[in-house]
């Protein structure tokens, strides 16, 4: 990020991203694993839970320290989604799918005074879009069912697509920057512990966490100026992990009959 960070005020051009040929395919390839996933796994006799929360970053993805490759200045966000649970049979180990939507902000004043301690000719920037991703995971949930409420730990691994963030700099000469969303997909980790507490035999209310692991790879960096005239920058692809925790509030509901 740094080295990134560097060359973004040695020219006043637009910021553009080499999109690889594969990212195409690897979306195709996810969204015919969420059709057939869904397709298989029929409503009835389903939990489905609806959740939104705060995203608390750590590690790299939240390191503010400019002299890192890897940091990704990223602040406090949240994330909304859903998650459908198997339960055609009541059992220990259920399956699940997961659609998480997770957004962080970015520390724009660590990278503001950066740029302009280095170029005088800089005189502010802005940060217009944030971090973002779009989770889809499948894999295993514990149960502990206990009189009015259960315990739940679940694990799974998944895809995601990944979206950088978007900065516009701004110069004395009436001229501007603009850093545009680099996009990636990849694999996405996860790990979760919560908590159903029921209010009828179809409705619960459901707490809880999610740790969240990535480490999407944006592509190589290049300039573009206001004819769109791309120059390309360093041989180096960016690459920040995605690292947070997402803190969870829903409902759950039962679609089938007890």
């Amino acid at each position: 990020m740094n080295i990134l960070l560097s060359c973004m005020y040695m020219n006043p051009n637009r910021i553009g991203l080499q999109i690889k040929p594969s990212q195409f395919k690897r979306s195709f390839s996810l969204l015919l694993f969420l059709y057939i996933f869904l397709h298989t796994h029929h409503l009835q006799a389903q939990n489905l839970s609806f959740y939104a929360g705060p995203s608390v970053p750590f590690g790299l993805y939240a390191d503010n320290n400019i002299t890192r490759k890897e940091a990704g200045f990223a602040k406090t966000g949240y994330h909304v989604g859903f998650l459908l649970e198997d339960q055609r049979k009541v059992r220990l180990l259920n399956t699940f799918f997961q659609f998480s939507y997770n957004q962080n902000g970015i520390d724009g004043d660590v990278i503001r005074n950066f740029l302009m301690i280095n170029n005088p000719n800089i005189k502010g920037s802005d940060i217009t879009a944030p971090w973002r991703q779009f989770l889809f995971i499948p894999g295993i949930k514990a149960n502990w069912f206990k009189p009015g409420y259960d315990l739940y730990a679940k694990a799974g691994i998944g895809f995601a697509m990944y979206k950088s963030f978007t900065q516009i700099q701004y110069y004395d000469t009436l001229r501007f920057v603009v850093r545009d969303n680099a996009a990636s997909n990849g694999l996405v980790l996860n790990a979760g512990l919560g908590i159903n507490i029921n209010v009828t035999s179809h409705i619960a209310i459901n707490t809880g966490m999610d740790m969240m692991y990535g480490r999407p790879n944006y592509g190589k960096i290049s300039f573009s100026d206001g004819t769109n005239n791309k120059v390309l920058i360093s041989d180096n692809e960016e690459v920040v992990p995605f690292q947070c925790i997402q803190w969870h509030f829903g409902l759950r509901f039962f679609l089938g009959k007890k």
